[in-house]
C-alpha cells in the first residue's frame, strides 16, 4: 500500500469518525460531501476548504 493511499484512507476514516459524532444535520451533510469528494481534493485546495468551513461556521475557530 502506498503512502499516499494510506494518507487518503486515514483522512476518510477521520471524516467518518466526525460524522458519527455530529448531531447537527447541516454539518453531517458537509462531512458526507467531504467523504465523497476528499480523494479528489488536492493539497492546495485543502487550505481553501478549511477557510470555507470557518467562514460558514462549520468549523470553530
Amino acid at each position: 500500500m502506498s503512502h499516499n493511499h494510506s494518507c487518503s484512507e486515514l483522512a476518510l476514516k477521520t471524516i467518518l469518525r466526525e460524522l458519527a459524532h455530529t448531531a447537527n444535520a447541516d454539518l453531517s451533510m458537509v462531512y458526507l460531501s467531504l467523504w465523497l469528494y476528499q480523494p479528489y481534493i488536492e493539497d492546495s485546495g485543502k487550505l481553501l476548504l478549511g477557510s470555507l468551513l470557518l467562514e460558514t461556521g462549520h468549523r470553530p475557530l
